[in-house]
């Protein structure tokens, strides 16, 4: 999952993830020690990403592949206009440029090169 939802979903996937690679320490004293209850940890498990979580993750997937092809130069303004017009959707700017941060892409549409 590329944008994590809840406050505690950076602890659920380190112990997730950590178990994983040493079986040994129990998911018990992860949780104790994180300070996360092990109910919560397990419900975290078998949850199931909403709608919005696919659609924004569907959208990340548009967003970088236009800023490569535009060769990183589209500011969230006209990525907008760009998805909109050829994917024929309505999203609004904000939710464009709240991506496009979460990404690392380029908001503002300016180049910048350390040209020496």
């Amino acid at each position: 999952m590329l944008f994590a939802k809840g406050k505690q979903e950076v602890n659920y996937i380190a112990i997730k993830e950590f178990h994983e690679k040493h079986p040994a320490i129990s998911i018990k004293w992860m949780c104790e020690v994180l300070k996360i209850s092990r109910g919560s940890y397990y419900k975290w498990l078998t949850r199931k990403p909403t709608k919005e979580e696919i659609m924004n993750e569907e959208l990340a997937q548009i967003i970088i592949e236009y800023d490569e092809r535009f060769t990183h130069i589209l500011g969230y303004r006209r990525m907008t206009q760009w998805i909109n017009h050829f994917n024929h959707t309505t999203y609004s700017e904000n939710r464009i440029k709240r991506l496009m941060k979460r990404l690392g892409v380029n908001v503002n549409g300016k180049v910048t090169r350390n040209d020496s």
